[in-house]
Formats: structure tokens, sequence, C-alpha cells
């Protein structure tokens, strides 16, 4: 049974998740992305394996959250911030999913991954972990100039996400075989594009909440 914290106990301990989910994320990120260049299936599997912590870490989370609205039922700014809490760590999660994702098909690629993807595949990882940090600063230090121009951000993902994919197909058209390793490729920067949708899905609703209780 979860002991009888305050509101701001619970939203402080709530928060240390986050920072915690999020630390895990970019360096599951950056892991799996060092794993896949260097086709190191030790590091792959880490990654794998490290979403269980994750994923308590957003259990707990949740469950606080929930058992602080019955216990206290928040009202004002208090509760937007528990409402924050739980779209932030829903999607952290999720998030790490992709990353998971992202871990797996370079553990089925193997050696069969071309060196020239490694450096757009590092860019895109260091890009996203940069909005990972941004979105963790709209948590704490919102503005709506910061929220907007964060969002827009999004574009230079979609756009190392696109530039890969098209690599890939234009080696296709240069002679090598495009299997399902190939796919598997794609997939890889694909997950990283979803990574960063969750971000931005995260900075969406922490805007709309300011937006409607300004």
């Amino acid at each position: 049974m979860m002991p009888h914290h305050s509101v701001k106990e619970n939203l402080e301990h709530v928060r240390g998740q986050i920072t915690a989910m999020a630390d895990h994320l970019s360096e599951m990120i950056m892991d799996s992305v060092e794993g896949a260049v260097t086709n190191d299936p030790v590091r792959l599997n880490a990654v794998i394996a490290r979403d269980l912590q994750v994923d308590q870490l957003e259990s707990e989370a949740t469950t606080i959250t929930f058992n602080t609205i019955v216990l206290h039922a928040p009202a004002g700014k208090q509760a937007r911030m528990l409402a924050a809490g739980l779209l932030v760590v829903s999607e952290l999660e999720n998030a790490a999913n992709d990353v998971v994702k992202l871990a797996k098909r370079a553990r089925k690629i193997g050696t069969r991954m071309p060196e020239e993807l490694g450096p757009p595949l590092g860019a895109l990882a260091e890009g996203v972990v940069q909005m990972l940090h941004h979105t963790l600063d709209l948590l704490d230090n919102y503005s709506e100039e910061k929220c907007v121009a964060f969002i827009e951000s999004d574009s230079l993902i979609d756009q190392g996400y696109k530039a890969a994919r098209n690599r890939v197909i234009q080696m296709a058209d240069e002679g090598l075989k495009f299997d399902r390793e190939m796919l598997r490729m794609v997939e890889m920067f694909h997950a990283l594009e979803h990574v960063a949708d969750h971000l931005v899905e995260i900075a969406r609703r922490i805007r709309l909440l300011h937006v409607n209780n300004g």
C-alpha cells in the first residue's frame, strides 16, 4: 500500500520517475545505434533488456498518479501537472518500445549493415536525444515560443528519415538486392522517427494543457 504522501511530494516523485525514464531512453537510443553500427549483439541485447526498467518506472509513476487523484482530488495547477505526468510517462514508454524495435532489427541485420548508413543513423539518433532533452525542459519551463519551435523542429527528423529511406532505395537501384534486410535498415531509421513523434506528442499535449488553463 502506498504511503499517504502529500500531492507535492508525489508530484516530485513522478517527476523523478520521468527523469529516470528519459535517462534510460537517451542511453537506449545511443546504445542501439552504436550496437547497430558496430554489430555488437551484446549491446543490442542490453538495450532490449533495459526496456523492463522503463516499463517498471512507467508503472510506478502511473500508480502514484492515480492514487494521488483518488486520495487527494487535486485541482488547478496540481491536477494539470498530474495529467501532464501521465501523458509523459506513457509516451516515453512507447518511445522505448520503438527503440527496442530498432535494436531487434539491428540484431537481425548483423554484418549486413552498410557502413555508409552509420553516420546518418548516428546523426538522427543525436537529433532525437536532443529533442528528448528539450521535451523535459518544456515540462519544467514552458513557454509558447519554445513549444512551437520544438514542434516545428520535428521536420528535421522527418527529413533525415526520408533521406535515409531514399538512399536505401537508391542502393537497391544501384544493384544491392532489396530484401528483408534492406527493409529492416529502413525500419531502423523509421523507429527513431517514431520516437521523435512521441516527443512531439508530449509537447502538443503540454501546450494544450497550458492553452486551456492559461
